[in-house]
């Protein structure tokens, strides 16, 4: 992607409103007038591969971005949180779990279309295990949860391809 869609969605300087904006790189709107510049950063986001009895907690999305397809739980970090912050919040708020110990496994870059727009993100994906279960309740984000065998996690059915990579290194580990 040689322009960030986001970017060319900008018609007026959020400073001075002049309609003179210049895109310099896939990250940066400069305007002409007034030099107001605006910096699209890439966006910080969390996952958790959560191990159970020998297989993966997949989630089923229920909400657009790629509603019905499957992922991990996690989701993007809040101004001044820690990424583990974020997922131990984000999967409290998804799955009702407390998972006490993170495990960092790896990172993957992402586009995440969200109304048609590319956001850029980098997805940390951390290991952990959940023995207890028995509080796990399903916000409206996850349509439904799977425990699958590593080996018998459908990747052409992820709906991102950072999280079907991490996936994918993670079951390359267990070989």
């Amino acid at each position: 992607m040689t322009e960030n869609r986001l970017l060319q969605s900008f018609k007026y300087c959020p400073n001075c409103a002049a309609p003179a904006l210049t895109i310099h790189d896939e990250r940066k709107l400069v305007c002409n007038n007034c030099s107001f510049t605006y910096f699209h950063n890439i966006s910080a986001a969390a996952a958790a591969i959560i191990e159970h009895d020998s297989k993966i907690l997949i989630t089923v999305r229920g909400h657009e971005p790629q509603a019905g397809m499957l992922d991990l739980p996690g989701g993007f970090a809040d101004p001044g949180e820690t990424i583990e912050a974020a997922l131990k919040r984000e999967i409290h708020e998804e799955l009702n779990l407390e998972i006490p110990n993170l495990r960092y496994f790896t990172s993957e870059p992402n586009i995440y279309v969200y109304k048609d727009i590319p956001y850029y993100v980098i997805d940390s994906v951390f290991t952990c295990r959940c023995d207890d279960l028995e509080k796990m309740k399903l916000s409206d984000e996850i349509a439904a949860v799977k425990f699958l065998k590593p080996g018998d996690i459908p990747l052409d059915k992820i709906a991102f391809d950072s999280i079907r990579n991490a996936i994918r290194r993670y079951i390359d580990t267990l070989k």
